[in-house]
């Protein structure tokens, strides 16, 4: 994967579809961040050497559609069959002495969160169900982590179930233990990933093949969960990113060790028990 491939997964990964490149005379580092966000903490960074690449990159997947825009295909993914992503990149302008900036907006590749339920992960089966949503092409790049829901932040997961009659065995299903969760980028992963799991209702005779039909056992314990829509996605994240934070794996194929799933556990375990000895 090259450099620009690199930074537009980054920037898909954060969320971000609009960025900025900036070169300053006073940084021996490049920086990449959010466009219209030019203080903010850079999510990427790059040395000189590699800026002159990205430019030289960027020329060669380039052709000009018009006098301020340009667009290409840029071969993103690790599977056998990558995709071409577009992306337009305006000008690079300056707005002080010796500074350089690049603005690239990437389109088409979005993220849907995928969340291995808790009775799922305590089988063994997270590395398997996650092995096989990543074996398809339309996963480009992601992140994996381990944790352990509250109720309450579970709750806020599920909100749009609040009152529904399953609603505490659905709050169940991802606080019995600790849940795998992965934030994966694609093209179109919210539909992709729902068609690889199948029904919501694991023992429905259209599940058969599907990672619900296969892993599942009976309402909730339908193995996992996928975002339903992109606006889901973007909520589900706000909601899981800063237990995601603590406890990343860097590689989406990297197995989840049974020692990391029983040192979260514990780990939660005690936070609990800490919290209730602080209760008045």
């Amino acid at each position: 994967m090259n450099l620009l491939e690199r930074i537009i997964l980054g920037a898909t990964i954060r969320g971000h579809s609009k960025i900025t490149v900036i070169k300053s005379p006073s940084l021996d580092q490049v920086e990449v961040v959010p466009t219209g966000a030019l203080k903010s903490p850079a999510f990427f960074r790059m040395s000189v050497d590699e800026h002159a690449q990205l430019l030289l990159l960027l020329r060669e997947a380039t052709f000009d559609t018009d006098e301020h825009s340009r667009y290409a295909g840029v071969t993103v993914g690790t599977n056998e069959e990558p995709v071409n992503v577009r992306f337009d990149i305006t000008e690079s302008y300056s707005f002080g002495p010796g500074q350089h900036c690049t603005n690239i907006t990437v389109h088409g590749i979005t993220h849907t969160i995928l969340l291995v339920k808790s009775a799922a992960v305590a089988r063994g089966q997270a590395n398997d169900i996650v092995s096989r949503v990543v074996s398809q092409k339309f996963v480009l790049g992601g992140l994996k982590s381990v944790f352990c829901f509250n109720r309450d932040t579970a709750a806020l997961f599920y909100r749009e179930h609040t009152g529904r009659p399953y609603f505490e065995r659905l709050l169940r299903s991802v606080t019995d233990g600790p849940v795998v969760a992965c934030k994966l980028c694609g093209v179109d992963p919210v539909n992709s990933l729902r068609a690889l799991l199948g029904p919501t209702d694991p023992q429905s005779p259209d599940g058969k093949g599907t990672i619900r039909g296969d892993f599942g056992t009976e309402l909730p314990d339908n193995a996992a969960h996928g975002s339903d829509s992109d606006e889901a996605a973007a909520y589900e994240n706000r909601i899981i990113w800063p237990l995601m934070s603590t406890a990343l794996i860097g590689n989406l194929l990297e197995p989840v060790s049974t020692d990391l799933i029983e040192y979260v556990a514990a780990q939660s375990k005690r936070a609990d028990l800490e919290a209730k000895l602080l209760e008045p």
